[in-house]
């Protein structure tokens, strides 16, 4: 969960300047008979200027620029954009990123064409304090996209874009973003930065739109189409999968388009370019909490837990019970849970750092830890004579596997052989409980099945040699082990386990998918461990990555 701290020299420009449009796309989709559902997105900055126009100028031009339509679209709604993974953060002045889409929507029918259409919308002006355009007032922006003749293409609904694009980054740290599309018509997408184009000026702010060729905005000295934003490594788009990826090293604003093209049967028949401003600002660090366990997890219904991480300053416990009910446990840094229920809990630590929050969750399993095992046979045998027999009551929930002792007292010289038993599903009365844990009483027969697993909360692959891999810990290591590692947007970063997890490496900080270095933070993980083909332990939480 990232947190924001905008400097007060940026907000102040942002207050007094930010006042315009600062992105929009337009999209359709074909209804069949001519009929076309246009949809229009367009962002601004609410803080002062002009609102939303209503109705906004809309036009249709063919392929050699004839005006076929001039519309008035009425506006149909407003709402704010959320910031990216729920972004807050803190400024001088209590100002805010914040960000308004208007949304317009029309149905128009237009007739075939050999020469196709193109859609346009054009509306002055940018931002005064964006870094990239020479005196931003002097720029409008064009919104458009094209319609191919249906001589050559029968129908064609151009791509989507799912998601808003991308409002806040923060200044120092790598940026992933999916920029993908979705194309109704099952059209192949490719993608590539653009020059954003001008369009009506600040004495014609709502011009009746001119048709193409569109006049691309001029870049400040050091940006161009592909070096729009200051940036080490710098931004790219992967022409395939549409994900923005690089690292931002100046606090302001950016403009960019992305162009969305449109290829059928190996042929280019379209293009649709999004245009939007990106806030580079500087990140707070977030909270990382942390649930220590001062106690062994197999010990029944009680417990001592430890808020421990970095960046936060209060907390509060909260403990989610078995029906999904919530009860706060108080906001003390040492919890000591005691309860005289049993089952699936799922405890909470939620952390502030006075401006922002984060919250770790672990899951909780409490139980009688009273089992009561008795002999059933005689407590000695004559050999060659069977071993006693032995059983649990009550019995408990069938849970994989594990190693049981029998230490008998010798008796005429004769020992047990072997020892160690290797106990299977249905070899013994016995089940394993909750999180592979069991007892013992006062029969001298061990449980050695408490296969708890323990995982280190931090490691540096900073190519010392030292703490270079994360990997879990086992006191009998199962069979086979699985592993997911998530980001903070919960995208998979690492996929992997062993046959061997004895001889297992563990994880080294590279993305699988990229082979890229994954960037200092915290991470999710989910770490499974199996035998005879099922799942008999698993541990969830979180880990930070140093380097």
């Amino acid at each position: 969960m990232k947190r924001i701290l905008l400097f007060f020299f940026v907000l102040c420009g942002m207050a007094s300047s930010a006042t315009h449009i600062i992105g929009g796309e337009i999209r359709y989709t074909y209804l069949g008979g001519g009929q076309y559902d246009i949809e229009m997105l367009i962002y601004r900055d609410p803080n002062g200027g002009p609102a939303f126009d209503n109705p906004a100028i809309f036009g249709v031009v063919d392929e050699f620029g004839a005006e076929v339509l001039t519309l008035n679209f009425m506006l149909d709604s407003i709402n704010f954009v959320p910031l990216a993974d729920d972004t807050c953060y803190a400024s001088g002045t209590g100002d805010d990123v914040v960000v308004e889409r208007g949304y317009y929507r029309e149905i128009i029918t237009l007739p075939d064409s050999t020469r196709g259409y193109t859609l346009i919308y054009q509306r002055c002006c940018r931002n005064a304090t964006i870094l990239n355009i020479p005196t931003p007032l002097n720029y409008g922006a064009t919104y458009a996209t094209g319609i191919p003749a249906r001589d050559s293409i029968v129908n064609n609904s151009n791509p989507h874009f799912p998601l808003p694009p991308p409002i806040v980054v923060c200044a120092n740290t790598p940026f992933f973003y999916d920029h993908s599309g979705i194309d109704a018509d099952g059209d192949s997408i490719s993608y590539a930065f653009g020059t954003p184009f001008t369009g009506g000026s600040q004495t014609n702010p709502q011009p009746i739109p001119s048709p193409p060729p569109f006049f691309p905005i001029p870049w400040a000295p050091g940006y161009s189409t592909n070096d729009w934003i200051d940036a080490n490594p710098a931004f790219a788009i992967d022409p395939v999968t549409g994900i923005i990826t690089g690292t931002p090293t100046t606090i302001g604003q950016y403009v960019t388009q992305i162009r969305a093209i449109e290829w059928r049967n190996g042929e280019q028949i379209n293009v649709t370019w999004r245009d939007f401003q990106v806030n580079v600002v500087q990140c707070l660090p977030e909270p990382q909490p942390v649930i220590v366990e001062q106690n062994d997890s197999c010990s029944g219904t009680s417990g001592t837990y430890i808020a421990a991480g970095q960046y936060f300053d209060d907390y509060n416990w909260v403990l989610t019970l078995p029906d999904g009910t919530q009860e706060a446990l108080g906001s003390d840094s040492i919890l000591n849970l005691s309860r005289p229920d049993t089952g699936a809990f799922v405890l909470s630590l939620i952390a502030s750092n006075g401006i922002c929050s984060d919250t770790a969750s672990s899951d909780l399993w409490l139980y009688n830890s009273d089992i009561g095992l008795e002999i059933i046979g005689p407590d000695s045998a004559c050999f060659p004579q069977d071993e006693p027999f032995w059983s649990l009551s009550p019995s408990l929930p069938a849970e994989g596997i594990g190693t049981w002792f029998v230490n008998e007292v010798e008796q005429t010289g004769i020992q047990p052989d072997p020892n160690a038993f290797q106990v299977g599903l249905n070899q013994l009365a016995y089940r394993k409980n909750y999180r592979g844990c069991s007892w013992s009483d006062t029969t001298d027969v061990w449980w050695a099945i408490c296969v708890d697993i323990e995982t280190p909360n931090v490691f540096t692959p900073n190519g010392d040699g030292e703490n270079e891999n994360w990997y879990p810990f086992w006191e009998f290591a199962p069979e086979r082990i699985e592993i997911l590692i998530f980001d903070r947007w919960g995208v998979i970063v690492f996929e992997g386990g062993s046959d061997n997890p004895d001889l297992w490496e563990g994880w080294n900080g590279v993305n699988y998918s990229s082979k890229q270095d994954c960037p200092e933070g915290t991470y999710y993980f989910v770490v499974r461990g199996f035998a005879f083909g099922e799942v008999f332990s698993e541990k969830s939480g979180f880990l930070t990555l140093l380097r």
